[in-house]
C-alpha cells in the first residue's frame, strides 16, 4: 500500500505534504479567508471542520489532513476559484 501511494504521489506536479501546509497557513491565518470558506461549506453542504495542520515528523496527520481535503474538496475547489 505505502509503495503504490509513493509511485502515484511522485508522479503528481507538487508535493502533497507542501500543499496541505501551504493551504492550512492560507486559510488559517485570516479570519476573513475562514468565514468566507465557510460559506462555501455551508453552500455545499460539507461538515464543518477545523483548518488541520500536516506536521511532517507525525508521519500519521498526513492521512487525516487528506482526508479532510477529499471530503472538502467541492467547497475548496470552489472557494479557490473565486479567489
Amino acid at each position: 500500500m505505502h509503495l503504490a501511494a509513493e509511485k502515484t504521489a511522485s508522479s503528481l506536479s507538487m508535493e502533497v505534504d507542501e500543499f496541505l501546509i501551504d493551504m492550512y497557513y492560507y486559510l488559517d491565518k485570516s479570519s476573513s479567508r475562514k468565514q468566507h470558506f465557510e460559506q462555501f461549506q455551508k453552500l455545499h453542504d460539507t461538515d464543518m471542520h477545523k483548518i488541520l495542520k500536516h506536521v511532517s515528523v507525525r508521519w500519521l496527520s498526513i492521512g487525516i489532513c487528506l482526508t479532510w481535503l477529499l471530503e472538502q474538496w467541492p467547497a475548496l475547489k470552489d472557494f479557490f476559484a473565486t479567489e
